[in-house]
């Protein structure tokens, strides 16, 4: 990688932490009646407004011990963790799709642009998930709707992507349908339908059975930690709602191309 690959990626990582920076603003303030634009953030315990020096993604958080200048109060370690995450995620993108599109740099540009607002879409339903146990309807349809139209663009087989999402998500709708909601909520059904539409039929079993596996160690991690601290109430439901998995699995399969026969010789 020469001089320029590396600045450009130096970018990239700069951009994610910032993008991840907004995403936090969007996070606790959608449901609230303000708006993501209205005025600075501030403390949630003393209320004082931030400054710009107080607000540089990561690195506010590091020089200010996580804690706030005035009151000395705790920094949700929610802001730098989506803030990395991002950037994260914007910089394995950028990777995959300089691998795929290297040979066309527009193309690259219109679909490094058009998964970092999907997947940046996708870390806000996560997190918010996390936090209210509820995927907003609202990012869901916006990210489908993305994803929709840059599978159509890159040339995909319309009965591709409609098998795809028939396939991943109707294993998630008899669920949700036969248990009345209480081994799965509609936004996880609909975060299927994006999982279809952004993978294909084998992709996306790929990244439903990658998703329950993921699920299925988190909560036997969970109920061992909750049993060691004597938390019998600790349970797979309460722990963690299953949105944040499918997520993951969506964007593993995604970088690493698994289908639905790669999974299976993992086991053969």
């Amino acid at each position: 990688m020469d001089i320029y690959g590396i600045i450009f990626y130096a970018f990239i990582l700069c951009l994610g932490t910032t993008i991840g920076s907004f995403l936090n603003v969007v996070i606790y303030r959608f449901n609230t009646g303000m708006r993501f634009d209205e005025g600075r953030s501030m403390c949630f315990s003393c209320s004082k407004k931030l400054e710009w020096y107080e607000l540089i993604p990561l690195v506010s958080f590091i020089i200010q011990l996580g804690r706030c200048r005035k009151c000395k109060s705790r920094i949700a370690w929610q802001y730098p963790i989506v803030e990395l995450l991002t950037a994260i995620v914007f910089l394995l993108t950028t990777y995959h799709l300089g691998t795929m599109y290297s040979f066309d740099s527009s193309v690259f540009v219109m679909y490094l642009v058009g998964y970092m607002f999907l997947w940046s879409l996708c870390v806000v339903m996560a997190v918010y998930d996390i936090r209210h146990k509820m995927i907003p309807s609202l990012f869901v349809y916006l990210s489908i709707a993305l994803a929709f139209v840059l599978r159509v663009v890159s040339g995909a087989p319309l009965t591709n992507i409609l098998i795809g999402i028939v396939a991943v998500a109707l294993p998630l709708w008899l669920l949700y349908f036969l248990s009345k909601e209480k081994w799965m909520g509609f936004g996880d059904v609909l975060i299927a339908i994006l999982m279809g539409t952004v993978l294909g039929f084998s992709k996306g079993l790929a990244a439903l059975m990658i998703s329950f596996w993921i699920g299925a160690i988190y909560g036997i991690v969970v109920m061992l930690i909750g049993k060691l601290k004597n938390k019998r109430t600790l349970s797979l439901k309460s722990a963690l709602p299953f949105g944040p998995f499918l997520l993951i699995a969506l964007f593993m399969v995604y970088l690493f191309n698994w289908t639905l026969p790669i999974i299976i010789e993992w086991f053969a």
